[in-house]
């Protein structure tokens, strides 16, 4: 029923069903899950609408080509079909797909009640942003997107061609860099 009012309404509007959701699921594994990932849903959409509010489909579709295996498809495909500000929806993608993740993992914290309610915030907070391997690839999907974007513009032939070779080659390096300087 949800997703035949999803289909008559924006796409803005999908975005805050899936996010609704979201927040419900993880309101079964504890409150503080809930509240913690409401928080960063807040923080997204002020963002999100700030920069790019035209490419709602992205922040959907990032984690989603995170559970098919292929993510490193989203940048190549933000920067071919949007512009440069479709790196914060790529961005907001990807914290979606580890905050999700991350709360599957760790289903079972929230049951401890010895812990206060602010230090399992404070867990979650730092399990969320502060895995290196999340940030290493929001900025490389950020400088892909953006490089993508721009080859595309450029006025000679294959530039599609050209920029998602150019990308690809780009994600690669990003992320072994990353994963060397900062051993993710």
């Amino acid at each position: 029923v949800v997703a035949l009012i999803c289909s008559f309404m924006p796409k803005n509007f999908i975005l805050f069903v899936a996010a609704g959701f979201v927040t419900l699921h993880l309101y079964e594994v504890s409150l503080e899950c809930a509240a913690a990932a409401l928080v960063v849903f807040l923080l997204m959409f002020l963002l999100y609408f700030r920069f790019s509010p035209g490419s709602a489909v992205l922040v959907i579709v990032t984690p989603m080509l995170f559970a098919f295996k292929i993510p490193y498809a989203a940048p190549l495909v933000a920067g071919l079909l949007g512009n440069p500000f479709a790196a914060v929806t790529v961005a907001c993608g990807v914290i979606v797909y580890y905050l999700i993740t991350y709360m599957n993992v760790n289903a079972s914290m929230g049951s401890s009640e010895a812990e206060s309610v602010i230090q399992r915030f404070r867990d979650i907070f730092d399990g969320i942003f502060g895995n290196r391997a999340m940030l290493i690839i929001i900025a490389a999907f950020a400088v892909t997107v953006i490089m993508v974007y721009l080859i595309r513009k450029l006025s000679v032939d294959y530039a599609w061609t050209i920029a998602i070779v150019a990308g690809a080659l780009l994600d690669i390096v990003i992320l072994m860099v990353g994963d060397l300087i900062y051993d993710a």
